[in-house]
């Protein structure tokens, strides 16, 4: 559906109930119901029309407040901004989804501010519903409050405070869920437990192993298998089914697929109704940081004016950043140029491409995978861009799977959140380990020595100390004022190691 302007859409005051099979103009019809709360006449039918389409949004709580039974209320007097009294509002789901779908985010604002909606204004809801106004309207009811006993009678606080004000930012309404990946032999691979009332993060998943075990492999085998459980068929490329059909991976309502790698991964490139992928294509002749400059500026137009609140906190977490800094203030002004678009880093550029897909690409319950996140970033800027990238999955109910190397990555996620592919190199068999490690905010030195071990104690400079050691420890004791802690400790351990053999 095309999305409106609120300056162009007109309000209806109707009568109860309203008739959708009559011909209707375009815009919001609202009666009122003649049901009462206590006394308290607040309930209205909601039906808009656009385009021939009708949407019985079905019903929400209006009324001026403090309530009068006296008063009537006119809505096209509330959209030209004529009603003088103080009126609010409390919709339900559907209605604030509608929203959502119709206006950009600066209109649906304006929509939600004229009916003074507490969803989306939840100070004046806490004040409102604190500090309740009493009411006598019928002497066999008592004092009653309008706003605990009509608007709350069938909404609850917290899913309010909780869900619906986050809806009416352009968010998702969250709920429990579980996804499990269960291979041929009904063993789980991975079991995604989203819990938004869960204190651990719920929403950030990852695949970790050594370079050749498998990893981006393993990304589009559950590419293939989700088409399979949506479509019914594998994709092209695929060899066979490798999960059972007791994984119910369909539950995600759409796939996004990240990689910035510049070789071919292989990855499906079409993109369809439940499948987006989002890449750079390193064989164009074009000047690559000329193409993704433009795609940046394109998308940040687009986000600027559908979610620019949402993508302003985004962007507060990287204020360490001056140019990001920048950005923000950009964001304020809705005024981004090419040019200054042209002129961050190519770390930069990457996070700001990926951040403004994903703010348009993620909708509810998305399944989004991210091929290497750590490519093109130093440690700061990938800390804050996986923070983000949780808060933007985690407001549309949605889950990440990044395959990774890095400890940076890992650092940020809950061991129980990992998974590990080892591959044996006799048979060309890959089997999938969980880790007992636990990684969330451990030391990015403890994560490397403990998850890939074996390979760092091999290379750099452990194996430089190492091969010094065997060929002349004198040698090593006259360069180790360059050798900072951890570069000691192999020393010493090396040493007494040697010694002992």
């Amino acid at each position: 559906m095309k999305r409106r302007r609120f300056a162009e859409v007109n309000f209806y005051t109707t009568d109860w109930p309203i008739d959708t099979d009559q011909d209707m103009s375009d815009g919001f019809y609202f009666a009122k119901d003649n049901w009462d709360d206590y006394g308290f006449k607040t309930t209205y039918q909601v039906v808009a029309c656009f385009e021939g389409e009708k949407n019985d949004l079905g019903n929400i709580n209006i009324t001026v407040y403090p309530y009068s039974s006296s008063d009537v209320i006119s809505f096209d007097k509330i959209k030209k901004n004529l009603h003088s009294q103080n009126i609010i509002s409390l919709g339900n789901l559907e209605y604030y989804r509608f929203l959502n779908n119709i206006f950009d985010e600066k209109d649906r604002i304006e929509y939600l501010k004229i009916l003074g909606d507490l969803a989306f204004d939840d100070e004046k809801l806490e004040e409102l519903y604190n500090n309740p106004n009493f009411q006598t309207i019928f002497s066999w009811a008592h004092k009653k409050d309008v706003i605990r006993d009509s608007f709350f009678r069938n909404n609850n606080y917290n899913e309010v405070i909780d869900q619906f004000h986050r809806v009416t930012l352009g968010g998702s309404y969250q709920d429990k869920y579980e996804v499990n990946l269960i291979n041929l032999n009904e063993e789980e691979i991975f079991k995604f437990n989203v819990d938004p009332n869960s204190k651990i993060p719920t929403s950030m998943y990852s695949i970790i192993g050594n370079n050749g075990s498998g990893k981006t492999n393993f990304l589009k085998q559950i590419i293939s298998f989700y088409h399979y459980q949506k479509n019914g068929s594998l994709l092209d490329n695929a060899e066979e089914k490798l999960y059972s059909d007791r994984s119910n991976l369909n539950q995600f309502n759409s796939l996004v697929c990240f990689s910035y790698s510049p070789f071919d991964s292989g990855f499906k490139k079409e993109d369809s109704d439940i499948y987006k992928f989002i890449g750079i294509n390193f064989s164009n002749t074009e000047d690559l940081s000329e193409i993704i400059a433009k795609d940046i500026h394109k998308l940040f137009t687009e986000v600027g004016k559908r979610y620019r609140t949402k993508l302003g906190n985004i962007i507060k977490k990287f204020s360490f950043d001056p140019w990001f800094l920048q950005i923000e203030h950009a964001i304020d002004m809705e005024n981004f140029s090419l040019e200054d678009v042209k002129k961050l880093s190519s770390g930069q550029k990457i996070i700001l491409l990926n951040l403004l897909n994903l703010i348009i690409y993620v909708s509810e319950k998305t399944f989004v995978i991210i091929d290497e996140p750590e490519l093109f970033l130093h440690p700061p800027l990938l800390k804050a861009y996986i923070r983000a990238i949780d808060e933007i999955i985690s407001d549309a109910n949605g889950v990440c799977l990044l395959a990774t190397h890095s400890a940076i990555v890992l650092q940020e996620l809950a061991h129980i959140n990992i998974r590990k592919i080892v591959r044996n190199f006799d048979n060309n068999q890959n089997r999938i380990e969980s880790i007992s490690i636990k990684t969330f905010g451990e030391s990015i030195s403890y994560i490397n020595n403990a998850i890939f071990g074996t390979d760092l104690r091999n290379t750099g400079f452990y194996k430089f100390i190492v091969d010094l050691i065997k060929e002349d420890k004198t040698e090593l004791d006259k360069i180790d004022f360059i050798f900072g802690s951890e570069a000691l400790l192999v020393k010493k351990f090396e040493e007494v190691s040697d010694e002992e053999n």
